[in-house]
């Protein structure tokens, strides 16, 4: 069975549908590895998860990340500078717990339509699980991709 530019047996192609089908409903990224034998193989990718506890500086090493921060008082993600290299990197970022969560950009960057070196934050003590995924989209501005909740505010 031809499939692209590649040809799988039938036996080959049931087993990679069911494998591919297995890891979606794993969760998690599905990538395709073509293998030394000339075979594909179908491979999850999942997010590292951190979680913090106190007010945290990401680095470059933070993007494509889960993080998340679990405290009951207010505490604080300082994003790093972006430019226009990092664009289409993300990183998401959890409130977990009661205490208020900010988001800090840095310098001249701008989240959405924050002001320079301005926040995003939630403070709904009752969203305890809220995320927002933020995705570097051009030289120091991050845009929201994604979030859960209603207590995301800029500023």
């Amino acid at each position: 069975m031809p499939v692209g530019d590649r040809t799988f047996s039938r036996n080959s192609a049931e087993a990679l549908v069911r494998k591919i089908l297995a890891l979606l409903r794993a969760g998690g990224v599905t990538q395709f590895v073509d293998l030394d034998d000339g075979d594909t193989e179908a491979v999850a990718q999942r997010e590292t998860v951190e979680d913090k506890t106190d007010n945290y500086t990401l680095d470059e090493e933070d993007f494509g990340k889960l993080l998340t921060m679990t405290n009951a008082g207010p505490k604080i993600f300082t994003l790093p500078a972006v430019d226009a290299e990092d664009i289409g990197l993300y990183v998401s970022l959890v409130k977990r717990g009661a205490g208020k969560v900010t988001i800090q950009a840095v310098g001249a960057d701008r989240i959405q339509d924050s002001g320079a070196g301005g926040t995003i934050y939630n403070d709904l003590a009752e969203e305890t699980f809220a995320i927002v995924k933020l995705k570097v989209i051009a030289a120091a501005t991050w845009m929201i991709e994604y979030f859960t909740g209603s207590g995301w505010r800029t500023s």
